[in-house]
């Protein structure tokens, strides 16, 4: 969005929209929520750097708007042109960082990858007794630490660091609660069930890169196919490739999509492999969803038909 010049909008009753794409440069106020004082703050257009005064009174992007001073990052705005005691300022509705490194960087701010590792170990300990299965996972998880700090995507969903440990222990956790719809010991092996959860993404660590972007080998055969091969390459190792368990795996591994035209070569036919399919989807849906509502200002309107951010900020 490029913002033709400040000057020619009208600041006066008119309330005109205004877009652009900006960097903040200075914070003039940091607002009070208990008095509904609002945040000012200074802004430069991206092409000139010409100044202009944008207020909100979503407190919540004070720290986003902090990091954006110091790093200078770019973002996308739209408001309303409006006139404060003789002050021509914006009335902010919505604001989207542009860089999605810096985007990256205040989601990836949520995460305690060392809890989130204590958690994997401990859901593999309590649900994995098979020697080959806890070896599998000790050498392709906890003994690694990328999987512990990479992304799960690009963009879709846990795009940010150690997206893909948090994005493979909610799906464990997901799968976990379907599966207990069901009779102990007589449907489910939760061992299986566990492992594959854990391991499902496993193809992502060659299918991207730290910083989220696609390999060439991600591109040629994606994560589907390398998580796969890992798995086959392990059980060769342990001399176990015919064990049931790892048959199940790896299924669990080429059908965690559900669907073909969801990416998978075969759609679940074992009850552990559909459960860790519906618990990917509904982590990933879960996760991008939240995210936009993460994101969320004053004004701007949720996924949700009539439901603004106003609305939500009065939910208890």
């Amino acid at each position: 969005m490029e913002l033709k010049n400040i000057k020619d909008y009208q600041f006066k009753e008119t309330g005109e929209n205004i877009e652009a794409t900006a960097f903040v440069f200075d914070i003039r106020n940091e607002g009070n929520a208990n008095t509904k004082l609002p945040i000012i703050f200074l802004c430069g257009l991206e092409e000139t750097g010409e100044p202009f005064q944008i207020v909100t009174w979503n407190y919540s992007l004070l720290d986003i708007l902090k990091e954006s001073v110091k790093n200078k990052n770019l973002f996308s705005l739209s408001g309303l042109a409006s006139n404060f005691r003789g002050s021509n300022q914006i009335k902010l509705t919505t604001f989207d960082l542009q860089k999605e490194e810096s985007k990256r960087k205040v989601l990836s701010e949520k995460i305690d990858k060392e809890k989130i590792k204590k958690e994997i170990i401990e859901i593999s300990n309590t649900y994995i007794k098979d020697k080959n299965l806890k070896l599998i996972i000790k050498n392709l998880i906890l003994d690694n630490d990328n999987f512990f700090i990479w992304p799960a995507a690009s963009k879709m969903h846990h795009a940010f660091p150690s997206g893909l440990a948090m994005h493979s222990l909610n799906v464990g956790k997901h799968a976990l609660f379907y599966s207990s719809f069901y009779s102990e010991g007589k449907v489910i092996n939760k061992e299986v069930l566990i492992a594959g959860s854990l391991l499902h993404d496993i193809g992502k660590l060659e299918e991207y890169t730290l910083e989220g972007n696609r390999t060439s080998i991600g591109d040629t055969e994606g994560h589907i196919t390398l998580g796969y091969e890992k798995i086959g390459k392990e059980a060769l190792k342990l001399n176990c490739e015919n064990d049931p368990k790892i048959k199940i795996l790896k299924h669990i591994i080429l059908s965690h999509h559900e669907k073909k035209e969801f990416g998978s070569p075969v759609s679940p036919l074992a009850p552990e492999a559909y459960l860790v399919a519906l618990a990917d989807a509904a982590d990933a849906k879960i996760e991008a969803i939240t995210e936009k509502f993460d994101f969320l200002v004053i004004g701007e309107s949720t996924p949700v038909p009539g439901l603004n951010y106003e609305k939500l900020l009065k939910w208890e």
